[in-house]
């Protein structure tokens, strides 16, 4: 069986085998970036990025001038490539809702599992069918190079 020390050196050990291999990887990529090959792909990304600008600025007109042709015509297909959709969006007054149905449909009303058991403590102590239980967790140094001394 290992020891819990021969664990954290071997811990150790893949730590820094990771951060050199991260420090290759960051040198090569800074190499790389001053190529004419990977200053072409910056230019084509940047001109990309005024592209989509472009069509972001263009779809929104599109959207906004069909909405109001809709709103003055109610006409749901004003061109052939364009369509109007009504999507369902029931408006209610939570509350009221909430009182509706309590006595009439309490199969709606749900446990709010999150808020439930971020206070389950305190609702068992007010006899609500909740316990509290602990599970061990390991938490781990982020610095074991002191570790690697010794190997």
């Amino acid at each position: 069986m290992t020891t819990l020390r021969e664990a954290l050196r071997e811990l150790a050990k893949a730590r820094a085998a990771e951060e050199r291999s991260k420090k290759i990887l960051r040198d090569a990529e800074a190499t790389l970036v001053l190529t004419p090959e990977a200053m072409r792909v910056a230019e084509v990304r940047e001109s990309l990025r005024v592209q989509q600008d472009t069509l972001k600025v263009a779809d929104s007109a599109v959207r906004e001038t069909a909405l109001e042709m809709f709103r003055a015509t109610g006409d749901k297909k004003p061109d052939e490539h364009v369509s109007i959709i009504l999507k369902r969006h029931p408006v209610y007054d939570a509350g009221e809702a909430l009182e509706w149905a309590r006595t009439r449909a309490p199969f709606l009303l749900t446990l709010d599992v999150k808020a439930f058991e971020r206070q389950a403590e305190e609702y068992a102590d007010k006899g609500a069918p909740v316990h509290v239980e602990f599970d061990p967790e390991v938490r781990l140094s982020a610095h074991l190079g002191d570790l690697l001394l010794g190997a």
